[in-house]
């Protein structure tokens, strides 16, 4: 990964990474920031607030694949919840 060129490597998480719920459409990453260490790659993703995760939506899976690796968490928005709203 650490050979790939920086925008070459956002194009390709952007594309096959994404927030799923329950019925509705995937929403993908508005954009991906990559910053490379020597042994390490950090990557943040930041997604558009259009179409808000809400409460209702019970749970939400985060997915992202580079190549054969996967990447994979769920999220319960019941425990993601503070001072009355989510806390995203």
């Amino acid at each position: 990964m650490a050979r790939m060129g920086e925008d070459r490597l956002q194009s390709r998480l952007k594309s096959t990474t994404s927030l799923n719920r329950k019925g509705k459409a995937a929403i993908r990453p508005e954009t991906i920031e990559v910053q490379q260490e020597e042994e390490s790659i950090d990557v943040v993703f930041r997604f558009p607030k259009e179409e808000p995760i809400r409460l209702e939506d019970k749970e939400v899976e985060f997915v992202s694949r580079f190549g054969p690796l996967e990447f994979k968490g769920k999220f319960r928005m019941k425990d993601m919840e503070y001072g009355g709203g989510l806390a995203l």
